[in-house]
């Protein structure tokens, strides 16, 4: 297999530029760190080192011209599986490049672009194989289609609730419209999906697939919503503090490291928040089923950002410029949200505590525990900010 991985790369050319910065960064590091690094760096790839199916993704970039010295495992100290460097990288190095002629364009909102992933999965599939055997299960979703209302109340979110249920409607909706082009659908059923019977479930799957793994471009000339699934790039991680940045040049969508490097067996991830795009704990609970912990965002909910912006507020906002008539503003409108859940932390605390923990796969079964702790994040995000407002004003009166 590893003639075969070193038979792949050779095949893929990189630019000289690349490697005169790979070696200028080699050598300028001390000769026993590169042995240590190369030492651990092996041991984490033995051990991580994905099953057929990973390497068969990863083969058939190559095969179509894309660049991929990366693995795909479980990183060292664990967590969700990940892409994973195969060698070192150095600052401004191309890690992953997928060809345009092997990503998937979509126009219209994920409801409406499932209709073609359906198609894909049925009937092109031995096109897309390799990307489609990676694609995360139902059960690594929650399934939030299939919540009533009074399980979606769980979250003591009302905006949250609404999106959700405005959700549904449009999926419900764009399945029972079998129109072509020349109507409202974006995709025609007939003509894509024909009489196939198809369980809601995989409906419901292949929504959260596109919602989950696709690229915002912009919009048609027509209004409508354009974006693009790009394999391989799509199974990197979250971390806002990622220097991995996304480019498209010479025919291929790239990731391109802008920090000081990478090590082989370090873990390659990205900042979805790219391009402007916010992604804030809430609003990644809805579209990918996780939330960072609050260390790694400890921004407010979207639903609550503060009152003086009007629009969501940053990572910290700078409130000492605010008068001491804006901080009694963000005070009542902080307290009262808070006022009106009708469970406090602690409780939510004790339920948590009663339950299961859950696994790195997030089905129905996992739903109860997932809205608890969204909106027990929530709170925490609201009693953290509400004690900086209370700071603030009673430094001022102190002065």
């Amino acid at each position: 297999m590893q003639r075969g991985l070193e038979a792949a790369r050779a095949s893929v050319p990189k630019p000289s530029h690349v490697a005169a910065q790979t070696l200028r960064d080699i050598q300028a590091r001390p000769l026993q760190r590169l042995a240590e690094i190369a030492r651990v760096g092996a041991e984490r790839l033995r051990q991580n080192i994905g099953s057929s199916k990973e390497e068969k993704l990863l083969n058939w970039v190559r095969r179509n011209g894309g660049q991929a010295d990366v693995v795909i495992g479980v990183p060292h100290g664990g967590g969700a599986r990940g892409v994973l460097a195969e060698r070192t990288f150095a600052t401004n190095e191309v890690v992953i490049s997928i060809p345009q002629h092997i990503t998937i364009p979509l126009e219209g909102t994920p409801e409406e672009a499932c209709v073609l992933l359906l198609h894909m999965l049925h009937r092109q599939r031995e096109r897309y194989q390799p990307w489609l055997d990676m694609l995360p299960g139902p059960e690594d979703f929650i399934a939030w289609d299939c919540l009533g209302p009074e399980q979606l109340s769980e979250l003591q979110c009302p905006e949250m609730e609404l999106a959700l249920g405005e959700r549904k409607s449009l999926l419900e909706a764009v399945w029972q419209s079998r129109e072509g082009p020349s109507g409202d659908a974006v995709y025609s059923r007939d003509a894509l999906l024909g009489s196939m019977d198809l369980d809601w479930q995989d409906v419901q799957w292949a929504v959260n697939i596109v919602r989950s793994r696709n690229w915002a471009m912009g919009l048609t000339e027509t209004g409508r919503i354009l974006a693009v699934m790009k394999p391989l790039l799509d199974m990197l991680n979250h971390n806002r503090a990622s220097q991995n940045e996304m480019c498209f040049q010479h025919g291929a969508f790239q990731l391109v490291h802008r920090g000081p490097g990478i090590c082989p067996g370090e873990e390659i991830m990205y900042n979805y928040e790219g391009e402007g795009h916010e992604l804030r704990r809430d609003q990644a609970a809805m579209d990918y089923s996780f939330m960072l912990p609050e260390a790694q965002d400890p921004r407010l909910f979207h639903v609550d950002t503060l009152a003086s912006q009007g629009e969501p507020a940053g990572d910290r906002m700078d409130m000492s410029s605010l008068s001491d008539e804006g901080l009694e503003a963000e005070r009542a409108h902080m307290s009262g949200i808070l006022d009106g859940f009708p469970t406090t932390m602690s409780i939510d605390e004790e339920m948590l505590a009663g339950m299961p923990m859950l696994t790195d796969t997030r089905g129905n079964r996992d739903a109860e525990r997932f809205l608890i702790e969204v909106r027990a994040a929530r709170k925490a995000a609201l009693k953290r900010h509400l004690s900086d407002v209370n700071g603030l004003l009673e430094q001022r009166h102190q002065q």
